[in-house]
């Protein structure tokens, strides 16, 4: 009996056939992939708020700071961030790593997100060479930029991450007006379902982000950038604890309302 084997064009069929099917279905798999990270990156900044909220209990309503200064020298390598701080409540680096940020190509002095011995202050590195994948909102000027020169350090005052600088700020030039608080309290803000507490960072940024620095197309990483890495979203904290994700299109990163101390809604 003859055996008859595939012809040429039925092997190209099949083959076709599984390219299409491929084409279609990888897609679908990547999607499905970062939506079940970005669900572990809620997760992650659900336990960082309530952590913050345990802190705040702790310490008579005050908010965790973004970046904690043994003195008035940021560049001091004693300097905490807010995942120093919030370690007692936690007790675990991971927390503070988002599953989709990996190592990025700008990270400075070949520090990475995933290299958790690198978040804290007992590694020795200072605060401006390490890796965040979370930020704290510290309010900042109306155009979202982050200042640091001398006399500009108010640009990291205004939300409820505030830096420890921001009581000293006499020491750097005329004070700003109105005076930032510090330490900032739930109470200063009218609407804690409506501020934002916390969020995806995308840049070595000292644990901060601040409005408007949105990563998009044409503007990559700015400092401290938004990150929009989960499709095009960004996980977003809330003061009352709650989480929740944005486009980066959406109206919440130009709306004042939402970040700053100095907002209509929270001066009036």
């Amino acid at each position: 009996m003859k055996r008859r084997g595939f012809t040429l064009i039925e092997l190209l069929t099949v083959i076709g056939i599984i390219s299409i099917l491929a084409a279609i279905l990888f897609p679908v798999f990547a999607r499905a992939r970062e939506n079940a990270r970005r669900a572990s990156c809620a997760s992650n900044l659900k336990q960082i708020g309530l952590a913050a909220m345990q802190y705040a209990a702790d310490y008579d309503g005050c908010l965790p700071a973004a970046v904690m200064i043994p003195g008035v020298n940021p560049g001091d390598p004693n300097t905490r961030s807010f995942v120093d701080t919030l370690q007692p409540y936690i007790k675990n680096t991971q927390i503070f790593v988002c599953p989709s940020f990996s190592r990025p190509g700008y990270a400075v002095g070949g520090a990475d997100p995933s290299d958790i011995s690198q978040m804290t202050v007992q590694s020795g590195n200072m605060i401006y060479n390490r890796i965040f994948s979370y930020g704290l909102n510290t309010g900042g000027p109306t155009d979202g930029s982050l200042e640091m020169a001398a006399g500009q350090f108010q640009a990291a005052c205004y939300g409820p991450g505030a830096w420890s600088l921001c009581k000293d700020l006499a020491l750097f030039g005329p004070p700003p007006s109105p005076p930032p608080a510090f330490p900032q309290r739930e109470t200063l803000y009218t609407n804690p379902s409506s501020m934002v507490w916390a969020g995806d960072q995308g840049y070595y940024s000292f644990g901060n982000i601040l409005p408007h620095d949105v990563w998009n197309a044409t503007t990559k990483y700015q400092r401290p950038a938004i990150d929009t890495r989960h499709l095009s979203t960004v996980n977003l904290l809330f003061l009352d604890g709650h989480v929740k994700s944005y486009h980066r299109d959406n109206a919440i990163f130009t709306d004042w309302n939402y970040w700053s101390q100095l907002s209509p809604r929270q001066s009036s």
